[in-house]
């Protein structure tokens, strides 16, 4: 086998087959978001005050960010990680960065993949327990609480909606484009169907005029050979006319 024809083979086909299985791809969605998390996190808390991240903070990082790599396999317990995740982060009064995105990010999952009905019961305990982390880490931290934590609870509620009805909006084109393809897959088949119905009508028609065609033929042929047998001693050339016939026919 040519070294060239097996390079190109992994360096195509199988690359892009590999590259499009939902585990890759979540794998990758998992690093990328858990290194610019990090990177954007340390950026922010160089240029604010409070408390610096420590090892819990990068740990709380790694756990919302490295639960996304399962997020298709298992969408449920993924929620509750980034959840978890999220929770340690705001009690620890972080610096606030991307790592709020992960748990849209699950929650997203979930809708796409899940039924609404099921969907919804996550949501709002995901929903309600994060809020109850931030009414205490407002309640615990310096100023009124009430300043600015109704704003940031409306825009995370904002954004939570946002990404169920992303989820959801994805489930729907699946289950559509699914139902398509049902669909012209049932029509192939009573296409080909209905062609197999016709040609085995055209073979009935067929066999119907051979056979009409034919014993009408060997009607012919017997009666010229009764004609030919009867009349071969007295009239040899009407015998020989028959026999003609009969080879005609």
């Amino acid at each position: 086998m040519p070294s060239g024809w097996f390079a190109r083979t992994v360096a195509g086909v199988n690359v892009r087959a590999w590259l499009h299985r939902v585990e890759v791809q979540d794998a990758l969605v998992a690093v990328v978001f858990t290194a610019s998390t990090i990177v954007v996190t340390i950026g922010i808390d160089s240029a604010e005050g409070g408390p610096a991240l420590d090892v819990v903070g990068y740990l709380s990082m790694l756990v919302v960010g490295g639960a996304l790599a399962f997020r298709h396999r298992w969408p449920v317990p993924v929620l509750y990680a980034t959840l978890a995740g999220l929770v340690v982060y705001l009690v620890g009064e972080y610096p606030g960065g991307p790592v709020f995105l992960g748990v849209f990010i699950a929650i997203g999952t979930v809708a796409s993949i899940m039924a609404t009905r099921e969907a919804v019961p996550h949501v709002v305990v995901v929903v309600s327990v994060l809020a109850g982390a931030a009414l205490a880490r407002g309640s615990t931290g310096s100023g009124d609480p009430t300043d600015d934590n109704v704003w940031a609870h409306l825009v995370y509620l904002s954004w939570t909606v946002v990404a169920f009805f992303i989820g959801k909006a994805i489930r729907d084109r699946r289950e559509l484009l699914a139902g398509l393809r049902e669909r012209n897959r049932h029509l192939e088949e009573t296409r080909e169907e209905e062609a197999l119905r016709r040609v085995a009508e055209e073979r009935v028609r067929i066999a119907r005029d051979l056979h009409d065609i034919v014993a009408h033929n060997i009607a012919g042929i017997s009666l010229q050979a009764a004609t030919g047998a009867h009349v071969a001693t007295a009239h040899p050339d009407q015998a020989h006319q028959a026999l003609l016939a009969i080879r005609e026919a």
